[in-house]
């Protein structure tokens, strides 16, 4: 009998790609090992092509009004009529009766934990691939008697193109700042960009700025204005395969999601500023752990402190390559192998 799993996402501006992109990695992996895949996903003014690879995936496109009640009937159903027990869930909905209903139709799923997070999990299994996560940040939360955590970075779903750019790469090395990457996803920043371009003119950085975003990103108008009239500044939109430009920076200032790992892969060290609640433990742990620097939530961050900080790490290349070296050695892109061996339940899960 052929191997099925489902993945059920959401995805638009305000929510950003992350959530269905990370799942199209995980996706891949198991289509590797002879999994049928389905999508099954919410989205909004965002365009297929930009959700990573699903080739050969089946997609069940959700109605993007459903209540949580109606989302979940909905998965049951899909799942029912293909035969499919076992996925991944990936979505904001879960606090609630939402996982209830999955469990009563006998469902097993994988869950993403945060320990800013309070609700229970009943999923089969709970990954965080945070730096330093442990079981003591989800007591009391996990529900199932056979719960199983994948915890640390080397379960992160990091891409192909990733580890074969990692390949070209002579590893950490200490080097002055000619490139700055700024990404803050494929969705709406919120401004974000355009505050981390502001602080590199009050610095007085001249090298080159190379900003990664969406096309539904709210500033985009004002970027691309701005990369005209700037020799320095580059706005690429869409890349939706980024490990190439992102190899050729030495330094980078981002969100607190998935981006994180993969630019550890590559050896950056990272300044981190949150744009949204559930990126704000990822990027304490990456802090804690010496990999990067957290600047604090957009909302609440001041321009004075936000420099002074960007400005002693774009100064000190001994510290940079601290957080290089610790980011290289400590993701080796291999985590989205390890997660579909175990979901698929596949001897050698964890082999290194």
């Amino acid at each position: 009998m052929k191997r099925s799993i489902f993945f059920r996402a959401d995805a638009a501006p305000e929510l950003g790609l992350g959530h269905v992109r990370r799942c199209a990695v995980l996706a891949q992996a198991c289509r590797e090992l002879g999994a049928e895949v389905h999508l099954i996903v919410r989205w909004r003014n965002v365009a297929i092509e930009s959700a990573g690879d699903w080739a050969g995936a089946k997609i069940h496109e959700m109605p993007w009004e459903l209540t949580p009640d109606e989302d979940a009937e909905w998965v049951v159903n899909v799942c029912r009529e293909f035969g499919i027990g076992k996925g991944v869930l990936d979505h904001y909905r879960l606090p609630g009766a939402y996982q209830e209903r999955l469990g009563e139709s006998g469902l097993e799923w994988m869950q993403f934990g945060n320990t800013g997070h309070a609700h229970p999990l009943l999923g089969r299994w709970v990954h965080d691939a945070s730096p330093g996560a442990e079981m003591t940040g989800y007591v009391g939360r996990a529900k199932g008697a056979e719960t199983e955590f994948l915890l640390g970075p080397k379960y992160a779903l990091v891409s192909e193109g990733f580890r074969s750019v990692r390949a070209l790469l002579p590893g950490p090395k200490e080097e002055a700042v000619e490139s700055i990457l700024i990404t803050f996803g494929g969705g709406d920043d919120g401004g974000a960009t355009k505050r981390v371009l502001s602080w590199l003119d009050r610095l007085g950085f001249g090298g080159r700025r190379l900003v990664l975003t969406g096309p539904t990103n709210g500033s985009l108008g004002a970027l691309c204005a701005a990369a005209e009239g700037l020799g320095n500044l580059e706005v690429q939109v869409g890349n939706w395969e980024p490990a190439e430009a992102m190899g050729r920076c030495q330094l980078a200032v981002c969100a607190g999601g998935t981006s994180l790992h993969e630019l550890a892969c590559l050896g950056l060290p990272v300044v981190i500023l949150t744009i949204a609640d559930n990126q704000v433990a990822p990027a304490k742990a990456w802090r804690r752990a010496g990999l990067g620097e957290h600047l604090g939530a957009l909302i609440d961050v001041v321009d004075s402190a936000a420099c002074e900080v960007l400005g002693s790490v774009l100064t000190s290349s001994e510290r940079r390559l601290r957080m290089a070296e610790k980011a290289w050695s400590g993701q080796d892109g291999l985590g989205a192998q390890r997660v579909s061996r175990r979901v698929l339940a596949l001897v050698g899960a964890d082999a290194d």
